[in-house]
């Protein structure tokens, strides 16, 4: 869910105030592999999934 949250765009503040976690640590790690996938050098690999 996090991963879907920060792919439409929330708020990481929004998104740790919803999932009811104590540090922004926890959205980033969740966001990490995403962002992996939607880096740059992913997009040119082809491997966006957009």
């Amino acid at each position: 869910m996090t991963q879907d949250l920060i792919a439409l765009g929330a708020d990481g503040v929004a998104i740790l105030n919803a999932m009811r976690w104590d540090s922004a640590s926890t959205v980033l790690r969740y966001g990490r592999k995403l962002q992996a996938y939607s880096s740059a050098i992913a997009r040119f690999l082809g491997n966006d999934p957009q």
